[in-house]
């Protein structure tokens, strides 16, 4: 994995970037210690749930070591903006990750011809929030119960979602598809 930061650095150092925008906490790490000395400005984004944060010391350590050398940094939540308050980042913002819908404006369609499909992608672990997803959706399966929520991907959730289809008794509203080209 050092061999990435060597690379990087190399990167960052030929190409005089104005501004360096890095996604995932992993790649956060990575990018920072890249520029060390370095005057390329770096933003990273933080889209992990604190919470997860707390169970692994190690990456704990890392985002409050290196964190601070970023420029800014971007949260999904003010929780996660409070809890890395503490890492002393001076400059942040929160950009919410969430689909608004004016519910007065939207009509559900029941032609035949319509097959009442939603989809989520993404891996399935506990950070992605499926789990969520899926609760949620007892309240959807009420009201229309034609519409069918297809969850394309694969993880360590995998067989805990499928225990939570069938608790909340969706499995004819639910389905694991698995990974897709």
């Amino acid at each position: 994995k050092l061999h990435r930061i060597f690379f990087l650095r190399k990167n960052f150092k030929n190409n005089h970037y104005n501004v360096i925008v890095s996604f995932l906490d992993t790649t956060n790490i990575y990018a920072l210690v890249s520029n060390i000395f370095l005057s390329n400005k770096i933003i990273i984004s933080e889209r992990c749930d604190f919470q997860t944060l707390e169970k692994n010391y190690f990456k704990y350590f890392t985002k409050f070591l290196f964190y601070r050398l970023s420029h800014f940094c971007v949260f999904q939540t003010a929780q996660n903006a409070k809890y890395f308050r503490k890492f002393k980042l001076l400059r942040s913002r929160i950009i919410p990750n969430y689909f608004s819908i004016d519910k007065k404006n939207i009509q559900l369609s029941n032609k035949e011809n319509r097959k009442n499909n939603i989809i989520a992608v993404g891996r399935l672990t506990k950070q992605k929030g499926f789990d969520i997803l899926i609760k949620s959706y007892v309240n959807i399966a009420k009201k229309y119960p034609n519409w069918k929520l297809n969850i394309y991907g694969e993880g360590n959730e995998q067989k805990y979602l499928i225990k939570l289809i069938a608790i909340n008794n969706l499995q004819k509203n639910i389905f694991l598809k698995g990974y897709s080209k």
